[in-house]
């Protein structure tokens, strides 16, 4: 049975998908030059999860929701890898040439757990460096990144700082790579805040309910003075 396609991505001319193309029979990266008006072409079975693309580049989970972040090169059609290893790792976003993504390597951390020491990592694809950006004395999720701006949903202010299911004490927080200076976005210990938030220039946007529960809504931040 062909499969519609899935975990799609699309910034221009690139779009990417999960069974976007032939051979339908497997769980295909599928990658189109919607520029070129072509047929989409599959990179191969990588099951590819969380695709994000920008410019030349396209990053994704192989494998599955959870493994190793890989990286594609459209212009030279080459793959590379941001992470190989036996940890888990996932929820990657790319922007420029930075890749964040969440991490289990820390601690006892596992998938179906409390997640205990999880932390955000950032890759930059141009010097091939590596380095935590926060979390692992307390859970960190999530991750965003727009220019020099990482973004992410922190539990450091929460009872018990290991349990992801307290939605209702975690805060958005971020880090200037430049100053290296970590600030905090949001203030409202009420307000539960599901993953992930998102950033763009220098709005956030964050999924959050009202402290009564009920119907959830999309808010809007700026990011604080101590961003810039």
């Amino acid at each position: 049975m062909i499969q519609p396609p899935q975990e799609n991505d699309l910034r221009y001319p690139l779009s990417a998908s999960l069974w976007g193309c032939a051979p339908y029979e497997e769980p295909n990266l599928c990658i189109n030059d919607v520029s070129l008006l072509g047929p989409a072409t599959s990179l191969g079975a990588l099951g590819p999860w969380s695709i994000t693309i920008w410019g030349d580049y396209l990053v994704f989970l192989q494998g599955g929701p959870i493994g190793d972040v890989r990286g594609y090169k459209y212009s030279t059609q080459e793959f590379f890898d941001i992470t190989n290893d036996d940890e888990i790792q996932f929820a990657p976003r790319l922007q420029g040439g930075l890749v964040v993504y969440q991490d289990l390597r820390l601690g006892d951390s596992t998938l179906e757990g409390d997640w205990n020491h999880s932390s955000v990592w950032l890759y930059d694809i141009a010097t091939e460096q590596t380095m935590k950006i926060a979390g692992g004395d307390w859970i960190a999720c999530g991750p965003d990144v727009f220019g020099d701006i990482v973004i992410w949903e922190d539990f450091r202010l929460c009872p018990n700082p290991h349990n992801k299911n307290q939605f209702y004490c975690v805060e958005v927080f971020g880090r200037n790579l430049v100053t290296d200076v970590e600030f905090q976005i949001t203030d409202l210990p009420t307000h539960a805040k599901q993953p992930p938030p998102r950033i763009w220039g220098d709005k956030v946007f964050v999924h959050m309910y009202p402290p009564s529960g009920g119907s959830s809504a999309l808010f809007m931040f700026d990011l604080p003075e101590e961003a810039r």
